[in-house]
C-alpha cells in the first residue's frame, strides 16, 4: 500500500513487477519517477507526498527533519522549498539536488518519530535542529505554536536540548505564552484591518452571551474558537445554541480558528469582505441596536 501517493520500488518487487513492467507503467504516466527507486502514483504529489519520497530516497533511518519537519508538525509555516532529510552520518553519498541533505553523528532512537506516516524527527530534535537555522522571532513563533498545538514542556526541551544556542534562548523565554486566544484575536485584528469592515466592538454581550467581535450596525459576531475552550460535545453543542440564539435577533457568526488565521489569511479577508459587502443589503443591517 502507498502512502500519499507514493511508493518505493522495493515494494512495487514485492509485489512481483518486473523491471519490464515497471518501464511500462512508467512509459503509459501510470507511475512517475520522483527520485531513484522512488515513484509517485500521481503527475500532481503533495507536499507529504514530496516529503516522503526524499526520506524514502535517502533510505533506512532517514528522517523528515529542520524546516520541513517543523511545517510538517505545524510550529512553522514558511518553508516550501526542498524537503531537508536527516540522515545517519555518512549513509547517503551523493543526495539530489532537490533534496537538502543533513548528516548527523548523533540520531538516537529518541529522534525518530512518526507523523503522518512520513518518518520525522522527534519535536525536541526538530526544535534542536530548527535552532540552528532560523531567526529569533521564527523560534520564537514556533515555541509558542509547541505550546498551542503539543503542551511544549519549556523546562525538559531546555534540560535535554543538546544546541546551545537553542538552551541559551530557552533561559530568557517565558513560557505560557503560546497560541492562546488573546493572540489569535490580536492576529484577526490584523487582518480585520486588511479588509473592507470597520473596526468592530470587542467583546460585547449579546442574547446568546459575550462574544469576542460584534459590529452591531451589520449585525455581525466573529468568534475565534481556541481549542482548549471549545473541544468536545458539550462544548461544540453550546456554541451552536448561541449561534442560533444571535440569529434570532438577527445576528450571524463567523467563526474562525487560528489554522483559519495563521494558514489561510487571504480566505478569512475574503470572508470578511463576503459578509460585509451581503450584510450591507440586508433589510436589519441598518436597524440594529447597538
Amino acid at each position: 500500500m502507498s502512502h500519499h501517493d507514493v511508493i518505493s520500488g522495493a515494494l512495487l518487487r514485492s509485489r512481483g513487477v518486473t523491471k519490464g513492467e515497471l518501464a511500462t507503467l512508467l512509459r503509459r504516466q501510470h507511475l512517475f519517477r520522483a527520485h531513484r527507486d522512488v515513484y509517485f502514483t500521481t503527475d500532481r504529489p503533495t507536499q507529504r507526498g514530496i516529503w516522503l519520497a526524499a526520506v524514502l530516497h535517502c533510505g533506512k533511518g532517514a528522517l523528515l527533519g529542520f524546516e520541513s519537519a517543523a511545517v510538517l508538525r505545524q510550529i512553522l509555516r514558511a518553508e516550501l522549498g526542498r524537503p531537508h532529510v536527516v540522515v545517519a552520518h555518512r549513509r547517503i553519498t551523493k543526495p539530489p539536488a532537490s533534496i537538502r541533505v543533513h548528516r548527523s553523528r548523533t540520531l538516537r532512537d529518541e529522534d525518530y518519530d512518526v507523523v503522518d506516516d512520513i518518518p520525522v524527527t522527534s519535536l525536541f530534535r526538530t526544535y534542536d535542529d530548527l535552532a540552528r537555522r532560523v531567526s529569533d522571532r521564527t523560534l520564537k513563533a514556533a515555541l509558542r505554536d509547541g505550546e498551542y498545538r503539543y503542551n511544549l514542556d519549556v523546562a525538559e526541551l531546555r534540560e535535554t536540548s543538546r544546541t546551545p544556542r537553542l538552551r541559551r534562548f530557552l533561559a530568557a523565554y517565558v513560557p505560557g505564552q503560546g497560541k492562546g486566544e488573546s493572540e489569535a484575536e490580536r492576529l484577526f485584528l490584523e487582518l480585520r484591518a486588511r479588509s473592507t469592515l470597520p473596526a468592530p466592538e470587542g467583546q460585547r454581550k449579546t442574547a446568546g452571551g459575550r462574544v469576542d467581535f460584534l459590529w452591531p450596525q451589520l449585525g455581525l459576531i466573529v468568534e475565534i474558537d481556541g481549542y482548549a475552550a471549545h473541544r468536545g460535545r458539550i462544548a461544540h453543542r453550546d456554541d451552536l445554541r448561541r449561534d442560533r440564539q444571535n440569529l434570532r435577533t438577527g445576528r450571524i457568526t463567523l467563526r474562525f480558528a487560528w489554522g483559519d488565521l495563521s494558514e489561510t489569511p487571504g480566505e478569512v479577508v475574503a470572508d470578511l469582505n463576503n459578509a460585509h459587502r451581503l450584510l450591507l443589503g440586508s433589510p436589519w443591517s441598518s436597524h440594529m441596536a447597538t
